[in-house]
């Protein structure tokens, strides 16, 4: 048949819808956009479903990503001229989605590029611009879950596509594209581990994303780097009581711990690996907080062997190690310390830098505990910083670190208790500066010392250890009794002391230091009940039984007195523990009174191998006067101050005088007034001693000398009102 022209008006062929034009002008407009590393492939898809392109994405000559576009397009126009999908603002386009098409796209792995062609900037769509959004997590935020969008009750969503999002040559979506990759990665690590525990692991995962979307703080638990075995273990388990224990630790309750670990020991075989180190590392820390240091190593020990690889437990370890007792006598175990340095030598991880820098500053190497800080953050040394600071003798120094560290630093309970031990312990040392070294400090103070710095001390003092009290007393508090005691005492806040005391002896029952501290307290305010109680628990030394006879002698159990003393005389002679002077002399005393000479003497005899002996018996000699006749004191008093006059300074010959002379009597008040100057050239007077002084000075009318001692007196006064009234008057 010849081949006939024919008109297309005249013949019925396929027509090309508006819709299908718009698609078709799209897609055009979107392949002169994109970039050309971009290989393209149609995938048939319409204005309702599907998809319509596969992108694979080549660089260097190799496929490295791939991903589905949907491409819409519209050329109708506003009024104004601009696209009607425009919004108001210009700065978006909108384009629905059916859900029905947003299911799909949930159920495909690759990711999806939404892109508008706005067909209305030219009649040619190659010479138009094209924009783009990805849609396939604002898809995965729609389903919340879900395993599809229609619980949005409605036929379509709309998008938003910014028009800062030009598609252009230069675009690179290989960050997005390899993100995406890597999120998909991620979520299938964790299905693969679930996968090895349960037999339903799509269920597991889904209560996991349940778990994190429902309680706000499980991923932070998740997340938060800690070296404890549990997040949130059932609670029979084994894990779950170690974190009730570690609770009750953080509250430094020692014997409720211990009880709840004691009915943990039997289960142990059930615990993992890290449980068992946890548990050990508990038995430690109850038993540091006890006072058994080698108890409290040989766990720490046992955690770290447990569990090698763990930092917590290595560094527990290496801490219990130090030989801080050594240190504490004024000598420094260098081998031992240099041993521990020597196994952390390559470490750089912060918290053995730490350790490091401690090591050498123990080991009075202060320079080069200071340069391995020198690049670490301040925010993590400036507690170390004010520590290497005092164990050097730079007083000064530390408290300027620390008045540094509470301006600039947000502290945490624990931080600033420690801030204010290390700043009492250097205004401590700065009030006794010219004290010399291992000298005992009496409780009424030394003379070279300087009150109006150890007030400082002391109202720091006070402040950490209520601080301690909320905490539960931590363990490093108890390093500073010494000097909480000789301050209360000094400055007559003798009932703060006890209260503190009274409450870390309840919880630290087999801490022989704390124990003691109390006792000690309780003879110098002569509360002589918890005295005796505390005499009940403690072991049977000799300092010990000292106090126990001086605590007798107050009670005037006097055979009591001789009978402890029998006991130990030889002894006490022997090794000369302080106050056996004083012993052998009250003993002799009490013989004398119940008549049995016999002890008497023997206790006699053995004060005169004494070094002080003419003193003791003097004071002897001088007490059984006064008691056998009262009337006879005056007598008495005379005789001890002529061998006082003899220069015969022994502590209780100015002791029984001060104490003894009147201060209303012209005479005597003499007499106080001198031998006051030899008591504060040892040490300095107790408040009832001042106000004794002040009256003496009165009588004599000293009154600059009133003031003076008042003045004085007031520093370490807790608010006397007779200290006060002078001073006023």
């Amino acid at each position: 048949m010849p081949y006939l022209w024919d008109p297309m008006n005249t013949t019925k062929l396929p027509k090309e819808s508006e819709s299908q034009e718009i698609g078709h002008h799209a897609i055009n407009t979107f392949r002169s956009c994109h970039p050309s590393s971009w290989r393209t492939t149609d995938t048939d898809g319409d204005a309702d479903a599907g998809l319509d392109m596969q992108v694979q994405i080549v660089e260097q000559g190799h496929y490295t990503n791939v991903f589905n576009a949907q491409i819409k397009g519209s050329a109708q126009k506003k009024k104004n001229g601009q696209n009607k999908n425009l919004s108001s603002n210009g700065k978006y386009f909108a384009q629905s989605l059916s859900i029905n098409t947003l299911n799909y796209y949930a159920r495909i792995e690759n990711p999806v590029l939404l892109v508008f062609a706005d067909l209305t900037q030219d009649k040619e769509p190659r010479k138009c611009l094209a924009y783009y959004l990805w849609i396939d997590e604002a898809i995965d935020k729609l389903r919340s879950g879900k395993p599809n969008l229609d619980h949005l009750g409605k036929a379509s969503h709309t998008f938003h596509i910014p028009v800062e999002n030009v598609l252009n040559p230069d675009l690179n979506v290989l960050l997005y594209l390899n993100n995406s990759l890597e999120r998909k990665r991620a979520l299938d690590g964790i299905y693969n581990i679930v996968e090895k525990i349960y037999p339903d692991p799509i269920d597991k995962v889904n209560q996991i994303g349940h778990v994190l979307e429902t309680n706000k703080i499980a991923l932070d638990t998740i997340l938060n780097q800690t070296d404890a075995p549990w997040l949130d273990a059932p609670k029979d388990s084994f894990s779950y009581q170690l974190k009730k224990v570690s609770e009750i630790l953080s509250l430094n309750n020692a014997i409720l711990a211990q009880d709840k670990l004691d009915k943990l020991a039997d289960r142990l075989k059930e615990a993992n690996q890290h449980e068992q180190s946890e548990y050990y590392y508990q038995k430690a820390y109850v038993a540091s907080l006890f006072g058994n240091r080698k108890v409290a190593h040989d766990f720490y020990k046992q955690a770290h062997l447990t569990s090698k690889e763990l930092k917590k437990y290595h560094l527990a370890y290496l801490e219990s190690r130090i030989p801080y007792e050594i240190i504490s006598n004024n000598t420094i175990d260098s081998k031992t310390i240099d041993q521990i340095i020597e196994e952390i030598q390559k470490n750089d991880d912060i918290d053995y830098l730490r350790l490091k820098s401690k090591l050498l500053a123990l080991n009075r190497k202060y320079k080069e505990a200071f340069k391995i800080l020198e690049k670490q953050d301040e925010k993590d040394i400036f507690v170390l910083k004010a520590i290497i600071h005092l164990l050097s003798g730079s007083f000064k120094e530390c408290l300027n670190q620390i008045d540094k560290s509470f301006s600039h630093q947000k502290l945490t309970d624990r931080q600033e208790l420690s801030l204010k031990l290390l700043k009492a312990r250097s205004l401590f040392y700065l009030g006794f500066d010219k004290t010399p070294y291992n000298e005992t400090i009496p409780f009424s103070g030394t003379p070279d010392m300087n009150p109006e710095i150890l007030k400082k001390a002391w109202i720091v003092l006070i402040s950490a250890w209520d601080l301690a009290s909320r905490l539960g007393y931590p363990p490093d508090v108890e390093t500073t009794i010494d000097m909480f005691t000789i301050l209360g005492m000094y400055f007559s806040e003798q009932d703060i002391v006890k209260k503190h005391l009274i409450k870390l002896a309840e919880i630290r029952q087999d801490d022989t230091i704390i124990q003691e501290a109390l006792l000690q307290v309780a003879m110098f305010l002569d509360d002589r009940a918890i005295a005796e109680q505390q005499l009940s628990k403690l072991p049977k030394t000799l300092k010990n039984t000292i106090a126990q006879i001086i605590l007798a002698s107050r009670k005037n159990e006097k055979l009591k007195v001789i009978t402890l003393t029998n006991g130990i005389l030889d002894k006490l002679i022997k090794e000369k523990q302080a106050d056996y002077d004083i012993v052998v002399s009250i003993a002799a005393e009490c013989a004398n009174d119940l008549c049995m000479y016999n002890e008497r003497d023997i206790f006699l005899k053995a004060m005169q191998t004494l070094p002080n002996s003419k003193a003791l018996i003097a004071v002897y000699d001088f007490v059984v006067q006064v008691n056998q006749n009262s009337l006879k004191k005056s007598e008495a008093i005379d005789k001890l101050y002529r061998l006082y006059k003899e220069g015969n300074l022994h502590n209780q010959i100015l002791a029984q005088l001060f104490n003894n002379l009147d201060p209303y009597e012209y005479g005597s008040a003499q007499k106080i007034i001198e031998i006051s100057k030899d008591i504060l050239s040892k040490t300095d007077l107790l408040e009832i001693e001042y106000i004794i002084l002040c009256q003496a000075k009165a009588t004599v009318q000293d009154w600059h000398g009133v003031l003076e001692t008042s003045s004085k007196a007031q520093v370490m006064s807790s608010g006397d009102i007779t200290l006060n009234s002078i001073y006023i008057c």
